[in-house]
């Protein structure tokens, strides 16, 4: 979502300038999966579960909310 703000708002093309959004290796979906299979395999709680799920729901409001309060203008 931010590389396609950022690009669409600088006009950039061909991807330059976006390098810190790109993961060659790896897909958004692999990337999920190896994430998920990782704290799946830390062996913790249900407690420590329910923690990190309402951490990453609050990173992720947050995360929006910035991202709301940015404004930007197409570039012409």
């Amino acid at each position: 979502i931010i590389k396609s703000m950022i690009t669409k708002s600088l006009g950039l093309r061909n991807d330059l300038g976006t390098a810190a959004f790109q993961f060659k290796s790896k897909s958004a979906v692999q990337l999920k999966k190896q994430l998920k299979d990782s704290i799946n395999g830390l062996g913790v709680d249900d407690e420590m579960k329910n923690k990190l799920i309402q951490e990453k729901i609050l990173a992720y409001n947050m995360t929006n909310a910035i991202v709301k309060e940015i404004k930007l203008e197409p570039s012409s």
